[in-house]
Formats: structure tokens, sequence, C-alpha cells
């Protein structure tokens, strides 16, 4: 017999921390009794068993408590050891970074928006879906990849304890102060030596300050880098970036409005698979969690469409 939804809790999620992840998952249990089986995963491995038992079951539905990282992880882990695509995911938020439910206008606490979905199942039988694209990057599977200026402002934030506003804000001071000065070893917009290789053919690069790309057009603060994320479903929208770090201020400003920035060194492009080559190990995040490519490859491809629920147009 199958169960309608599988619920998967992130207990170290900001909005689940402490005695919020039992409260989440008792409040789900009570509400949907035995159409819902809920787990709390600490780790991989124990994240891996639950989706095999989720499999085991034929869910209807995947419904995800955290951020985009543990989504990222969650997919990834999914068809690692299944196999095959996830069924619908709900994004239940809960996490420090939640990109891919605000591009699914999905807002309120972890029990709110899975009763909310519960209540339309419950009604009509079905939740609506959407479908989208997905990246694989060294055999992860998330929305999200960044390398060079990201995995260095991100290593900075982390740095030394204490995050926050307060933080950020120094973060982005060093970001800017580094961009109109010699380049350093500790600079975030410091420059990645590495071969670009975009469909096969390489881009007349030998080194990058920046690789971005998202499979949804948005970031926080109103940023719209991928503005072209949803324009051909066969490919995926990828900026890379060898431009002087002075450059860095209208790099920001054309992300901000959503438009390109037409100069040489930056290469805005849509394509079906890149591969980055180094002679140094090669830093990159995937919706916010850290990765090191030790052999410094990463292949980054688009991989299987997923389908997501949602409550409104989008």
């Amino acid at each position: 017999m199958s169960i309608p939804f599988g619920v998967i809790i992130n207990p170290y999620a900001k909005m689940n921390m402490g005695s919020r992840s039992r409260e989440i998952s008792g409040q789900i249990s009570l509400l949907a009794g035995r159409d819902a089986l809920v787990q709390t995963s600490r780790d991989i491995p124990s994240l891996e068993k639950i989706l095999k038992q989720f499999q085991e079951k034929k869910i209807h539905y995947l419904a995800i408590s955290g951020g985009d990282g543990t989504i990222h992880n969650v997919i990834s882990a999914w068809i690692k050891v299944n196999k095959c695509s996830p069924p619908p995911i709900l994004v239940l938020r809960g996490g420090t970074m939640n990109i891919v439910a605000d591009s699914l206008r999905i807002k309120g606490s972890p029990y709110k928006l899975f009763r909310r979905f519960y209540d339309i199942w419950q009604e009509d039988g079905d939740i609506v879906l959407t479908t989208r694209k997905t990246l694989s990057v060294n055999g992860h599977w998330g929305n999200i990849f960044g390398a060079g200026l990201a995995t260095n402002f991100m290593d900075y934030y982390y740095s030394g304890g204490g995050m926050g506003a307060y933080k950020a804000a120094k973060t982005i001071g060093k970001t800017i102060f580094d961009s109109y000065r010699r380049e350093r070893p500790d600079s975030i917009t410091r420059k990645t030596p590495a071969k670009i290789y975009v469909e096969g053919k390489r881009l007349p690069i030998t080194e990058f300050m920046a690789i971005l790309s998202l499979t949804v057009r948005n970031l926080p603060l109103g940023f719209r880098p991928m503005y072209r994320a949803y324009e051909d479903e066969d490919r995926f929208h990828i900026y890379v970036n060898n431009m002087p770090a002075s450059q860095l201020p209208l790099i920001i400003h054309n992300a901000f409005l959503g438009k390109p920035v037409k100069k040489n060194g930056h290469f805005d492009l849509l394509v079906k698979d890149i591969l980055i080559e180094s002679d140094v190990p090669l830093r990159y995040t995937i919706d916010g969690d850290m990765h090191e490519a030790q052999d410094g490859r990463i292949e980054i491809e688009l991989a299987k469409n997923l389908q997501y629920g949602h409550f409104v147009g989008i």
C-alpha cells in the first residue's frame, strides 16, 4: 500500500533547530496520520536509508523542510540510492537560503506549508505542479552552481565565527575593497587558473574570476542574474567571467537589473554542458553547500527535470 506523503525534516535548518524539528514532526504526524511518513535526517547515511524506505512505500509526494542545501542533498541522495527521479517535491522551507521556495512563491513556516498542501490534496486529490530544470555537477544535483567569487565570498563569510547581517556587510565590504586593489592570495575577487570547455569547445581564457549558473531567474535582494534561465528547455544559463575585478560594480549593477554584461572577458551562455579543468583543486558550491574537486575537474550538465508543487501562478 502506498503512502501519499514522505516528509524529510532537517533538524539543522534554521527554522528547525532545537525542539522545533520534533514539534514540526509531531504536528505533521498528528494532522496527516497514516497519509504521511515523517522522518528526521541528521546525516547523509540516515537520509539515504529514509529515502530508500520512501521508495519502497511508493510515496506520491516528497516534502522537504529545510533550505536550498537540504533540497540539493535530498535530491542527490534519492537519485543515488533509488536510481530514478524523485516524486513531485513539496518545498516546506526552513533553511537559511530558500531561493527555490522563493522562485515558487512559497512563503510560510514548515508546518503551515505542509498543512496547506495537505488540505489541497484532501479537497482536490491533486496538487498543482510545475517542472523545473536541474543541474548535475560531478554527480550531485541542484539548482544553483557557483565557483570562484561565489565560493571565496562564502569562505570568508563563514570564517572566523559569527554570521548574520554584520558579517554579511563586512564580507560585501571586503569584496568591494578587493575589487579595487592589486590581487592577493586572500582576495575574494582573486582569479582561478582553468581551462573551460563549452559543449566541447574551449573558451579563449586561461583563468576566471566567477562562474555562476541558476535554474531560476532570481537571487535574494532583487538580483536577477539568470534572466535567460527559462529561455531554452534544453539548455541552462551560465556566466563565465574573467573581467578585471575593478569591473565588479558593473557586473553587480547589471545582475540586479537582469541585463547582459557586454564586455570582453564576460561570457553569457546557454549551454547543454560545461567542463572546467584546473591544475589546482577547485572549490564550488551547489545550493549553498560547499564541495571541492580535488582533481581540479568540474563537469556540469543539464540533468533531470523535476516537478515541484506550488500554490499560485508562477
